[in-house]
């Protein structure tokens, strides 16, 4: 899986989007504003993909303050309880992010690492219910900016 973000202007940008599973292979380019890009590939094949990405575990806590290792929120799930937590500090591609882990009524359902003052998903594994062994690994690969290659 690939995707690229190019900025065209200061509201727009364009996002080639690639993934390979199975036999399943999925490609597509969208140009426009970031918000309806982002509702545009949520009604493609690449919605599994793109909720890790777009949707990080701790987004709910970035606009709180400041990131500490065994911050906890609740979270509502549909028939059960659901907490999101802060379990430390990794670097993943040469950039530094903070690790969390997502439980729905106490079980392991999804990890990731997040860079929060890029914004970014590094990393992010999927659990299936009951099960301890990943489904679904996502890791950043090479993240550019402004001609500088990480």
């Amino acid at each position: 899986m690939n995707w690229e973000v190019t900025e065209l202007s200061d509201d727009d940008v364009a996002v080639a989007f690639h993934y390979e599973l199975d036999n399943q292979k999925f490609d597509t380019t969208v140009t426009g504003r970031t918000e309806a890009i982002r509702d545009e590939l949520l009604a493609t094949p690449a919605y599994p993909f793109v909720t890790a990405v777009l949707f990080p575990s701790v987004l709910p806590m970035l606009g709180v303050g400041e990131l500490s290792i065994g911050d906890q929120l609740s979270v509502p799930v549909p028939g059960g309880e659901g907490t999101v937590e802060i379990t430390g500090k990794y670097t993943h591609a040469g950039i530094e992010g903070y690790t969390s882990v997502w439980r729905v009524d106490g079980e392991r359902r999804y990890e990731d690492c997040v860079a929060p003052d890029l914004e970014l998903l590094l990393s992010a594994t999927y659990y299936p219910p009951g099960s301890t062994v990943a489904f679904l690994w996502l890791g950043l690969v090479t993240y550019e900016q402004s001609g500088d290659e990480t």
